[in-house]
């Protein structure tokens, strides 16, 4: 799966990230990059509103950042972008609020988000990595269970002293 982002629409429905922060956009790539690793999908953000002389475009991991130049904006570029692959836009999944842009790209085949939708979605994996970080490592506790499962279908009745 792949999500196209418009960025700039998703940035205020996320808590304590606004677009007047310095950093409001190198944050959301952050919060993308932890989302696309607990996902394992990718990502692809494009941000209105794009300077000549900085970076057009960059990878971190497995988000692919765009920032899009006047006169086009974000929706634009990631309408151009789903005509470009097609029919293969079933495979993807757009965040928008933007109710125009989700219509047009229902038509293409692609799945819609909105982005209150998407924000939660990313509040709840951040929210799951603080419950299960008590400085040990999901898959270790996976391993543990793994353990007491063996343990307990192997027959021996008494549990192990701690």
């Amino acid at each position: 799966m792949t999500y196209l982002i418009d960025g700039h629409n998703l940035i205020p429905h996320i808590p304590n990230l606004s677009l007047d922060q310095l950093d409001d956009e190198d944050t959301l790539v952050t919060m993308l990059v932890n989302f696309s690793i607990k996902r394992n999908c990718q990502v692809e953000v494009f941000f209105d509103q794009g300077q000549l002389n900085s970076k057009r475009e960059f990878k971190r991991g497995r988000v692919h950042v765009h920032f899009v130049l006047p006169p086009m904006i974000a929706d634009g570029a990631i309408i151009a972008r789903l005509l470009g692959i097609g029919k293969a836009a079933k495979n993807y999944t757009v965040i928008t609020s933007d109710n125009t842009v989700q219509n047009r790209v229902r038509k293409f085949g692609a799945n819609v988000i909105t982005s209150q939708k998407f924000a939660q979605m990313i509040q709840i994996q951040d929210n799951k990595k603080e419950i299960g970080s008590h400085g040990e490592h999901p898959a270790n506790r996976e391993i543990e269970i793994e353990e007491w499962m063996r343990l307990f279908s192997s027959g021996k009745s008494d549990p192990p002293k701690t």
